[in-house]
């Protein structure tokens, strides 16, 4: 049951990140990331506020991103 609440927040996380111009299957904390190295104000901001609350959250949530896409390419390779 955990798992399936997880999966419902990061699909909420990533539906208001299209909402709010991001790409659609990357959260709101790696857009933060991806946008941070642009020097996006906002984007540096949401980050120092991430990272005070969990250390290191907005690489960690550009990793998770990336191991959630290979996983949806590996599903589609298999079926």
């Amino acid at each position: 049951m955990r798992k399936y609440i997880y999966n419902v927040l990061v699909g909420f996380d990533m539906f208001m990140n299209t909402i709010f111009g991001g790409l659609p299957d990357e959260t709101i904390s790696a857009h933060a990331g991806r946008m941070e190295k642009r020097d996006s104000y906002w984007a540096i901001a949401l980050s120092a506020i991430l990272d005070r609350l969990q250390p290191h959250h907005v690489e960690d949530a550009i990793v998770g991103d990336e191991k959630r896409a290979e996983t949806v390419e590996d599903l589609e390779k298999n079926a």
